[in-house]
This record gives C-alpha cells, sequence and structure tokens, in this order.
C-alpha cells in the first residue's frame, strides 16, 4: 500500500461500500439504518432505509440494491429482511424472507442474477452461531430460490475473475469457501479455499489476476489471497478498525475503498492492482 486517505466518519457501524462511475461511493450503515452516498467533493446525501441495511450492489438503471438484515448488528426494528432497492431517492422491497431470515451481502453473477447470503439470525462471536444460506434470484426479485444451507454465519460472497467459480466467506470458522457454478443457477460442492487464522473475514473483492482481497474484521486488516488460496499480503487499516467490506473504484480502479466499522469511517487506500470487473444484472 501507498497511502490511506480518510473519506468520512461518524457513519455508524459501516459496511456495503459500492463504487459508481462518477466517483462518487455508496456505503451502508447498520446502525443508522441508512445508506450514504459520498461525493468526490466529500459532500454526503442520506437515504433512510429502516432496518439493518448491510451489503449493497449496484442495480439496473442506476439503482442500489440492499441486503436487509431486518434490524439486526445494532439496527432498527419494524423492517423486513430481504432485498430493498433504492432508486431516485425512494426504497422498496424485491424480495421479502421470514423473520429470522438476515440477508447479509449480495454480488451478481456472470448469468445476471442477483445471489446473496443470509446469516440466518444473530451473532455476537460467542457459541455456535447460526446455519446460513445462499439464495438467488432474478434482478427484479422474481423466481427466488435457495441454492445451498450449511455454513455458519455466511457473509461475504463474489464470483472469480473467470466466472466459473463463486465464493463465499464462513465468517465463524473462519474459512472462505469456493463453489463450482454454472448456469441455471446451480452451484457444486463446496471446497476450502482458504482459512483466515489472523481475524473473521467479512467482505471480499477480486483483482484482475484473480486474488482474493479480504476484510479481516478482528484482525483489523484487509489480507490478500492468491488464486491457490495462499496468503500474499496483509495491509494493517488499525488496531480496533474492524474492517467490515471493501471494494475497487471504478473511476480509478486501483483504489481500494474499506468500511471501518469499527471507528465508523470509510477509507480509500491506494493499491498496485486493479480491480475486477463487477459482472452485472441482466
Amino acid at each position: 500500500m501507498e497511502s490511506m486517505t480518510l473519506l468520512a466518519e461518524d457513519v455508524g457501524f459501516v459496511e456495503g461500500p459500492v463504487a459508481r462511475p462518477d466517483g462518487s461511493l455508496a456505503v451502508t450503515s447498520i446502525t443508522h439504518a441508512s445508506v450514504y452516498i459520498l461525493s468526490p467533493t466529500g459532500d454526503r446525501r442520506r437515504v433512510e432505509t429502516g432496518g439493518g441495511p448491510n451489503g449493497m450492489v449496484a442495480g439496473p438503471d442506476g439503482a442500489l440494491l440492499v441486503a436487509q438484515n431486518g434490524g439486526l448488528f445494532g439496527g432498527a426494528a419494524g423492517t423486513a429482511p430481504g432485498i430493498q432497492r433504492i432508486r431516485d431517492g425512494e426504497v422498496d422491497h424485491l424480495v421479502v424472507l421470514e423473520d429470522g431470515a438476515a440477508p447479509n451481502d449480495l454480488c451478481f453473477g456472470p448469468d445476471g442474477w442477483l445471489y446473496f447470503t443470509d446469516t440466518h439470525g444473530d451473532w455476537a462471536g460467542v457459541g455456535p452461531a447460526p446455519i446460513g444460506r445462499l439464495y438467488a434470484c432474478r434482478a427484479d426479485g422474481s423466481e427466488l430460490m435457495m441454492l445451498f444451507e450449511g455454513f455458519r454465519f455466511m457473509n461475504g460472497l463474489a464470483f472469480d475473475v473467470t466466472g466459473e467459480s463463486l465464493f463465499v466467506v464462513e465468517t465463524a470458522r473462519p474459512r472462505i469457501w469456493r463453489f463450482p457454478w454454472t448456469p441455471g443457477p446451480t452451484v457444486g460442492d463446496p471446497e476450502e479455499f482458504c482459512r483466515v487464522a489472523d481475524g473473521n473475514p467479512d467482505g471480499i473483492a477480486l483483482d484482475t489476476s484473480g486474488s482474493l482481497w479480504v476484510a479481516a474484521t478482528m484482525d483489523g486488516s484487509v489480507q490478500v489471497f492468491d488464486r491457490h488460496g495462499v496468503r500474499t499480503a496483509r495491509h494493517s487499516i488499525g488496531e480496533g478498525s474492524m474492517p467490515s467490506n471493501c471494494c475497487f473504484g471504478l473511476a480509478n480502479p486501483s483504489v481500494l475503498y474499506v468500511t471501518a466499522a469499527g471507528i465508523e469511517q470509510v477509507l480509500a487506500l491506494q493499491t498496485d492492482v486493479l480491480g475486477a470487473p463487477l459482472y452485472e444484472a441482466a
């Protein structure tokens, strides 16, 4: 890393960064029950979502799609768990799940479908974590299907640069799994990709080489694993920073944006790699 810049502070338990083509950055704040849009000039705009907005991804027609956990992890009560859409400042639900569900993170796949994890409950890091689920649906929320159930506290997810595999984080153990993927959508039996020994993994991003950048919460770092699952670098964000997620920029794809939930900050890290292009909605 060459440098680290503070982009925003006092944004609560911040998560779900989404880089936008105009150089702005959208982030969620679970404890503020809101999404913040951060402009390149430092201005911010707030959209209230209620509940606990967790992961987020750019949707079609300029929309933002939010994994709404329903108010867990310091969020607000009164909003159903599911997938929310923010468009022109208006918030609605594309997917509503039953009580007890807690969508955590989401991404689009090579087929243009939306994939998301569900921790299926709260967990404070003590005792057994709940068994999570992996879902897929179309970009408009239709044809919802559960693809997998079985990991403890399913968290971040991302498709690899080849489009042949889906990485899924299991925070509680802590490790990252790789599912073979085929259109349908269908996932095969997962295989262990790597273990994050120094800190519980959360959100993830990929660079163009296929390396995985992992927000390691309790380690206060972003760790990098090559295509073989070997750790090649550790970038300290600071003690108590609790990095919750990360994404590469669009206007400048060598910048990694990091949400540091423990200190309520959003940071920009200049790297010597380029972020991999993200898959988009069909």
